[in-house]
C-alpha cells in the first residue's frame, strides 16, 4: 500500500488517501498538470535495489 499526501499545511498534510497495488492514483490538480500514477509502478520503483 502507498499513500498520497496532499495540501500541506505548517509542516503537516490535510489530507492522505491509501491505495492499493492495483490502483491509480491522479496527483492533485495545484501541481499544474493532470498526473496519474500506477500504484503497483509506484512499490516497485520503492523497493529496494540488491
Amino acid at each position: 500500500m502507498t499513500r498520497c499526501l496532499t495540501d500541506p499545511v505548517g509542516g503537516e498534510y490535510d489530507s492522505h488517501q491509501v491505495y492499493a497495488p492495483g490502483q491509480q492514483v491522479t496527483l492533485p490538480a495545484s501541481i499544474g498538470a493532470e498526473v496519474t500514477l500506477d500504484v503497483t509502478d509506484l512499490l516497485k520503483a520503492g523497493q529496494s535495489r540488491k
